[in-house]
């Protein structure tokens, strides 16, 4: 008969700290929690006209939400928040709510506005040199900000401005779209139409 060698006390006092080491994925190489690399994510809140374009600087996170015809006036503004180790957020903006979470490919969640009424949004994660993205410039003390995204093969884009009043207008997309130099020429309605270039950005301002 095989004799069994059984291991002292003090081996397997010794051994236990180790094993438990090499079971760590820190030092195994084994998978980990990655933050997601994109700065940039344009799309859409379900059942509105409204649409999201998020800036995130590593936790940081700022979304630009811009109204249509029907929401310009109440939904135009910056939510600005912070993603936490669960990759989750919470920003309130105007009795609005705006949470979710981040993954790997963009943010999802809720927008509950004032009134208490539930929208699903999703925001996509596009290229920092991509046409996607975030287009804004302050003018004379309006802020205006315009979402661009690709749908279908073509650029779609909607904008809005506000002045520290809350007083806000839709901007105006001159046709045809066009996009040079990480820059578009619109106009807005804002007491006299002004002529305005909106620049894309990386940067909540």
């Amino acid at each position: 008969m095989r004799r069994v060698h059984r291991p002292s006390v003090a081996w397997a006092l010794l051994a236990a700290p180790l094993l438990a080491l090499a079971c760590d994925p820190a030092d195994t190489g084994g998978e980990l929690d990655v933050e997601p690399e994109f700065r940039v994510a344009v799309g859409n809140v379900e059942n509105t006209d409204i649409v999201l374009g998020a800036l995130v600087d590593g936790d940081s996170l700022a979304i630009y939400q811009c109204g249509g015809d029907e929401t310009f006036e109440t939904h135009t503004g910056w939510f600005n928040g912070e993603i936490d180790e669960d990759e989750a957020f919470s920003m309130t903006l105007h009795g609005m709510e705006l949470s979710g979470t981040r993954d790997e490919d963009g943010l999802s969640g809720e927008l509950v506005d004032a009134e208490g009424n539930r929208h699903a949004f999703r925001v996509d994660a596009v290229e920092d040199d991509a046409t996607d993205g975030i287009y804004v410039v302050e003018d004379a003390g309006v802020s205006v900000g315009v979402v661009v995204q690709e749908q279908g093969g073509a650029l779609t884009a909607q904008g809005s401005g506000c002045d520290e009043r809350r007083a806000c207008a839709q901007v105006i997309i001159l046709a045809p779209l066009t996009v040079e130099d990480d820059a578009i020429d619109v106009q807005i309605d804002f007491e006299g139409v002004r002529d305005l270039t909106v620049t894309r950005t990386l940067a909540a301002p």
